[in-house]
Order: structure tokens, then sequence, then C-alpha cells
């Protein structure tokens, strides 16, 4: 006859699904089929919760199973061979390396670092080189080596740069007396003008002369027009005269030509 095992009852699933899900909220991990967790950022998180639970596993077998047998072993050897292993209260602390999935999510954390900062920037080196270091290859070492060896100055080149850095400056030193030289002729200049300006500026001394010569000026043109004024008067009061001269001159002509006519004609008559 066939066992008959009953009937499951059909609330054990939607328990089995609750549990599940508590199970997961409580530990940290998640479904890797889910369709959330396609992306990049999804699997990142999806690994981050799984290295969570692994290591909250760890944690509990180390607390609940290897450190008690390692006291209880140690307790047994002291007890048994006491010169080789005096009592004393021995303290272990377990260390174990990186696993796989915490090592592989770590250097895809150090490569998205790695590609958001420059490459002129000293941090790039450094993390460069932590990745490599936590790498598994079988010459990282030579690779750490050479890298460190490249992160070191050359003395050629260091002294290179100090030379180039002395040109530099020597060259700014000499623009700045250029310039300093330029701006002490520039002050020299607006010096001399203002002497000349001031040279060229009249004083009182010249606006009084000024003054005398201008009234000499009008004292001479108020003589020079009461002269003329006098010669005015002086040419109106012998116009007269002049006339009478004219007309005394003008009457003798006429004497004189009827003079001479008549000896004239008196000559030829004779």
């Amino acid at each position: 006859m066939p066992l008959n095992m009953g009937q499951t009852d059909p609330t054990t699933f939607k328990q089995v699904a609750s549990l599940q899900n508590m199970i997961q909220m409580g530990t940290g991990s998640a479904d890797l089929g889910n369709a959330e967790r396609a992306t990049a950022g999804g699997m990142s998180m999806a690994q981050s919760a799984s290295i969570k639970r692994q290591k909250r596993t760890l944690m509990n077998f180390q607390n609940t199973f290897l450190i008690p047998m390692i006291n209880k072993s140690i307790h047994r050897k002291v007890q048994f061979d006491v010169e080789r292993y005096p009592v004393v209260d021995y303290k272990f602390v377990p260390y174990s390396t990186m696993g796989i999935m915490a090592k592989e999510l770590e250097m895809t954390q150090m490569v998205q670092v790695l590609q958001t900062v420059p490459k002129d920037s000293p941090a790039y080196n450094v993390i460069l080189l932590s990745m490599i270091q936590n790498s598994s290859i079988h010459n990282r070492d030579q690779i750490a080596q050479q890298l460190m060896q490249g992160q070191q100055p050359n003395p050629q080149q260091q002294q290179m740069q100090q030379v180039g850095i002395q040109l530099e400056m020597g060259k700014a030193e000499a623009e700045i007396k250029k310039l300093n030289a330029q701006a002490e002729e520039e002050i020299a200049k607006a010096i001399k003008w203002r002497a000349e300006a001031a040279e060229k500026q009249p004083t009182e001394a010249d606006n009084y002369e000024k003054i005398l010569k201008l009234k000499k000026d009008e004292a001479s043109i108020a003589e020079a027009q009461s002269r003329i004024t006098n010669r005015n008067v002086e040419t109106a009061r012998t116009s007269p005269e002049v006339d009478h001269l004219r007309s005394e001159t003008a009457l003798n002509m006429a004497n004189a030509r009827k003079i001479a006519r008549e000896t004239f004609i008196n000559t030829n008559v004779q």
C-alpha cells in the first residue's frame, strides 16, 4: 500500500513566503533572480547584502564554535602540559582574510572610484596601487613595486623643474624691474610736465606788469587821440585863412596877367 502523508495546508505556502521575506529582511540577503537586480547598482546591492549575510554567519561560527573550541583546547593543553603551556589568561582573536565575493565587490567599488578621480590627481596612483595589492595575480608585488618606483620623483627631473622654476622667477623679476623702471620714468615725466606747467603759468608780478603795459598803451592811445583832435581843431581854424590866401593868390595872378598883357600890347604898339 502506498503511504499516505496527509494533505498540506494551503496556508503553509503563504507562511513559508512570509518567513522567507522576514529572513531576507533580518539577514540582509536578497533574491538575485529579481528583475530589479539586473542593473549594475542592483547587483552591487545584492552582493553587499550577500557579503553582509556571510559575515554574520562567519561571526556566528566564530563566536559559537571556533573560539570556544580553541579555548577548550588550550585549557586541555594547560591541564596536561603545564611546563610548555603555563597558566595564563589566554585571549584568542580570530583573523581571516577577505572572501572572494567581498574582494570582488571592493574591487568593483574601487574601479568606480578610480573612474571619478582625474589621472593627474595624487589619489589616482594610491587607488591603483591598492587595487593591485588587493588583486590575486601572481606578479602583483612586481607591479606594485614598479608603480611605487614610478611615483618616486626623478632627481634629474626635479633638478630640471627647479631650474625651470628659477628661470621663470628670474623672468618674472626682470619683468617686474622693467615695469618699475617704466613707472619711475612716467613719474619723472609727470613731475617734469608739472614743473613746466608751473613755469608757464603767469604769476602776480607778470599780471601786474601786463596791467601796467595796458595802462601805458591806453595812455598812449589817449594822447594820440588828443593830438588828432588838436590837429583837427587847428585845421578847422586855419581853413578860412587858407581860403583867403587862395583868393588873394588868384587875384594877384589875375593882376599879374593883366599887367603882362598891357605891357605886351604897349610894346607892340610902339
